[in-house]
């Protein structure tokens, strides 16, 4: 069994070195067992770009982020996963400005 979460940076920069890589880790935690359509119950997909399935059965598209904290999120999994792991790999947390700056990304207020 692949051990599931990485225990250093470097382990968690090897693993995670592109969206694709972070989808492909959401998917196995998602749907651990194999693929199972949330409408029809059916087991088999075409995987499409960006972690879209389309169930074979009822031809639904189904989205590895849906229903989680990356739905509809408009940075990179890559990102917000780096980010997660800045704010649990920290014993006193990490403040939101540094953690923008860290990520290289803006911080938004209001």
């Amino acid at each position: 069994m692949e051990k599931q979460y990485p225990e250093s940076l470097q382990e968690f920069m090897d693993k995670f070195t592109t969206d694709e890589s972070c989808r492909k880790y959401l998917s196995n935690i998602r749907w651990e067992g194999g693929f199972v359509c949330p409408k029809c119950s059916h087991t088999e997909a075409w995987i499409h770009a960006r972690g879209v399935y389309r169930c074979k059965e009822c031809q639904r598209d189904i989205s590895v982020t849906a229903g989680t904290v990356f739905h509809k999120r408009h940075l990179p999994l890559r990102i917000w996963f780096q980010a997660i792991w800045s704010v649990v790999s920290q014993k006193n947390g990490v403040s939101a400005l540094g953690l923008s700056r860290s990520l290289g990304i803006g911080q938004k207020t209001g």
